[in-house]
């Protein structure tokens, strides 16, 4: 509360969100997944299908667009609706 009456005083405008992006696939996902010295247990977890980082993105950028969440708003990637999906 004190933060929003410090940027009303200033009059700048700052919004927060916190993203969650799921879990991505990237370079190092796959090296872990083929690593020979990777504890078994832990192999496991890397052979679960990974999200996409674009999709992600993408579902961050609609999020955004829609500009329909408060500030300090927590939102995970499996929160939002399909990327495919075009309702605005």
């Amino acid at each position: 509360e004190e933060e929003k009456t410090q940027n009303k005083k200033s009059g700048v405008s700052i919004r927060t969100l916190n993203y969650a992006p799921g879990p991505l696939e990237t370079e190092m996902t796959r090296q872990i997944r083929n690593a020979e010295t990777l504890d078994a247990d832990l192999k496991t977890n890397f052979q679960n299908r990974l999200l996409d980082a674009d999709d992600s993105a993408l579902k961050l950028i609609q999020l955004l667009d829609r500009n329909q969440f408060e500030t300090g708003d927590h939102i995970d990637y499996y929160d939002l609706p399909d990327v495919n999906s075009t309702k605005r």
